[in-house]
């Protein structure tokens, strides 16, 4: 009998969403953006990184960005075009991974950009 491995627990039903192929619509900017449909639901644990990078040396105004990190089991479904939901919050999927290579997990990385991409102070 071979030796188990243990697999995590996962606690949070996270909605991801792929761009649509045949819908546009307008952003808040004015620009020409694909419509995001709901894809898929997985089940995944929620880690929470938050940091404040600047975004020029000429540039006083900092960009306050907000990253999630996200693992659920191993899956190839998940690329980096898509975008997930967490907290009423839409995030953009900035890496998919296999963080030891076992495609045993699957490692999710994504980024909202708050207030618009300028945290004035």
């Amino acid at each position: 009998m071979g030796k188990r491995t243990k697999v995590a627990r996962y606690n949070r039903y996270i909605q991801f969403y792929k761009a649509s192929e045949t819908e546009w619509e307008y952003d808040s900017g004015g620009n020409l953006i694909p419509k995001m449909e709901p894809y898929k639901k997985r089940w995944c644990n929620k880690k929470d990184l938050v940091r404040a990078n600047q975004e020029s040396l000429e540039s006083a105004a900092d960009t306050a960005s907000k990253f999630v990190r996200l693992t659920t089991r191993f899956t190839n479904v998940i690329t980096e075009n898509m975008q997930f939901e967490v907290d009423g919050q839409m995030f953009n999927v900035k890496m998919v991974g296999d963080a030891d290579g076992l495609n045993i997990e699957t490692v999710i990385s994504g980024e909202a950009t708050a207030d618009g991409g300028r945290n004035e102070s």
